[in-house]
């Protein structure tokens, strides 16, 4: 992998100010994420994400469409939630029709409820 157009621009001249001001260059790709997480996303980045999690619904979508999107949200927001905890964000979010039906159903793990 490889930077390029503006990242390319501004990944040269990070080092270039770092050996300028004296300052160990980035050699770990674990520095260079941060530094670019400072750069390029918006402070509001995360609360957006965790916003929009607490907002999601199931309404249109299949029940699957909505278990996947629950899922991409919560990897890109970084939680790690107990499932207990996903489980009754997901059952929350259910349009009350399937609701009903699915809290009558025995479930124990969160595919089982998707299912």
């Amino acid at each position: 992998m490889e930077f390029t157009d503006y990242t390319l621009i501004w990944g040269n001249q990070l080092q270039k100010e770092r050996e300028r001001y004296g300052d160990p260059l980035v050699n770990t790709w674990e520095e260079m994420k941060r530094l670019m997480r400072r750069r390029f996303v918006p402070f509001h980045f995360h609360r957006d994400l965790h916003n929009k999690l607490q907002r999601l619904i199931h309404d249109s979508k299949s029940v699957y469409e909505y278990h996947k999107e629950m899922e991409v949200a919560l990897v890109r927001a970084n939680i790690n939630e107990e499932w207990e905890a996903t489980m009754a964000r997901f059952l929350h979010g259910l349009s009350s029709d399937i609701r009903y039906v699915v809290v009558l159903q025995n479930y124990v793990e969160l595919e089982e409820l998707v299912h």
